[in-house]
């Protein structure tokens, strides 16, 4: 699982410092300020491990399409000095007996009861640069390092590599931390990579006088935080980005069996129609105990419960086309239209539903300004909605220039009893850059009672700011 999170020279920023991020994280702050860099730098990544293995980077994709290297990289400099630098930082597990198996001279943490599994922290980082040299012309891995730590201990194992000097380290720290054999530095000639992640290991055999490099495989410890970051962007990440489909009375069938709700929420009515008996569990609302409904059945009262009160169904015609359909009054009317008809806040709030209700528990899912074309009431009652999801273990980053979100967010942390509720949300401003300087990231303190304790001067000022405005221009007029 993706704790943390670092990006150096990307985009906006300079380096944003290290990220912590919850179960749900908020990106606020002005237009062009940075938020969107942060999401891209996932997007990015995503893109390039589902293109061909031999790309290192994939600048022109399914999510993110760009010309140049130096367009990524903070301030554009010219090629030949472009590099950035990804930082993630997991959570890793392993069964005890593969442990013990795998590590004999390795003593279990003291906090260790039974079979439970063997916790890591882990760090992954890697960079790129624009190499223009023969084969490795374009953009590639200039450095990367993983690093695992053994939960409550000091024991640490690390590999290393550096491309441009040719130069490949393991090391350990702690005591008895055994590391096999082929690990050691001089044996290590090159490392395989699948995209931007380490996969094999090459060794000088040593066998013949002609050089002969054997593969071999990473070491558990390192494999395990590279098969986690693998699949949290490849399997885990889902995408919802500001301009959604526009609604429309029939929506066609794309010819395949879709999974993904889209990066505009274009497949959301087939997705609907295909999964709509598909049972799923619903959290109704926090407090509430979950319970096993159908995915049209929860669609419907998450709709209720935002505030929009028509009953949602999908139809289909011959497997050719589907229509998302509103009964006007309730269950017994006869008044149906289409979603074309029944407001454009809607279409856009459907594919939000339908993605986070079916999404699976590990999810994570990268929202981007959910809350437009919404009314002010629905986009605080949108935040209730997202606090359920993470309740049932989903991670969720969202983009937000609502303050009527976050106020909501506020009021539920003061409103929880128990004050585990500030500890699952971050609310991250991010300032523009400004002078030449990158983007900076200021996590903002909530307390217990809601208040923010940090609050930056340009955080939401709008509301208070037109309140002041009317209320001075009143005296004025009065007293003229």
């Amino acid at each position: 699982m993706i704790k943390k999170i670092r990006l150096q020279d990307f985009k906006a920023f300079r380096d944003s410092g290290e990220l912590n991020l919850k179960p749900l994280t908020v990106l606020a702050g002005p237009n062009s300020g940075g938020k969107s860099s942060l999401l891209q730098s996932f997007l990015l990544l995503k893109q390039t491990l589902e293109a061909p293995s031999d790309v290192q980077l994939s600048l022109d994709g399914n999510f993110l399409q760009f010309s140049n290297f130096n367009e990524l990289v903070f301030n554009k400099p010219s090629l030949s000095k472009c590099k950035l630098q990804f930082t993630f930082g997991l959570e890793t597990s392993m069964p005890t007996e593969m442990f013990t198996g795998t590590f004999p001279k390795v003593q279990l943490p003291a906090n260790h009861e039974g079979n439970d599994d063997i916790a890591f922290r882990n760090e992954i980082g890697l960079s790129f640069r624009h190499f223009n040299r023969g084969d490795n012309a374009g953009v590639k891995i200039d450095r990367f390092h993983v690093t695992t730590n053994l939960d409550g201990s000091e024991k640490t194992w690390r590999l290393a590599g550096n491309f441009r000097t040719g130069k490949y380290k393991a090391s350990t720290t702690g005591e008895e931390v055994p590391m096999p054999e082929f690990y050691r530095l001089e044996r290590i000639q090159d490392v395989v990579f699948r995209n931007f992640l380490p996969q094999i290991l090459l060794q000088d055999s040593q066998e013949s006088e002609s050089q002969h490099y054997t593969g071999m495989p990473l070491h558990p410890v390192f494999q395990a935080p590279i098969i986690e970051l693998w699949q949290e962007l490849s399997d885990n990440l889902e995408y919802l980005g500001p301009l959604r489909e526009r609604p429309q009375r029939a929506y066609l069938h794309s010819g395949n069996p879709m999974t993904k709700i889209g990066d505009s929420g274009e497949y959301a009515a087939q997705i609907l129609w295909i999964e709509r008996d598909r049972i799923v569990e619903y959290l109704p609302s926090l407090g509430m105990e979950t319970r096993e409904v159908t995915l049209l059945e929860a669609v419907n009262d998450s709709f209720t419960r935002l505030g929009l009160f028509q009953n949602v169904d999908v139809k289909s015609r011959e497997s050719i086309m589907y229509q998302i359909l509103f009964r006007l009054g309730g269950q017994r009317t006869r008044k149906i239209v289409t979603i074309a008809d029944v407001g454009f806040g809607v279409s856009q709030l459907l594919p939000i539903l339908v993605l986070g209700l079916r999404s699976h528990p590990s999810s994570l899912l990268l929202l981007e300004q959910p809350e437009i074309h919404l009314h002010p009431k629905l986009q605080a009652n949108l935040a209730d909605f997202l606090l359920t999801l993470s309740a049932r273990g989903r991670r969720m980053i969202v983009e937000t220039h609502s303050d009527h979100f976050i106020n909501r967010l506020r009021r539920r942390i003061a409103e929880d009893p128990h004050d585990e509720l500030k500890n699952e949300v971050s609310i991250l401003f991010v300032h523009p850059p400004q002078n030449g300087s990158g983007a900076t990231i200021e996590p903002l303190a909530v307390d217990r009672f809601g208040v923010i304790e940090n609050w930056p001067e340009d955080f939401l000022p709008e509301s208070s700011d037109e309140a002041e405005a009317i209320f001075v221009a009143g005296l004025r007029k009065r007293a003229g």
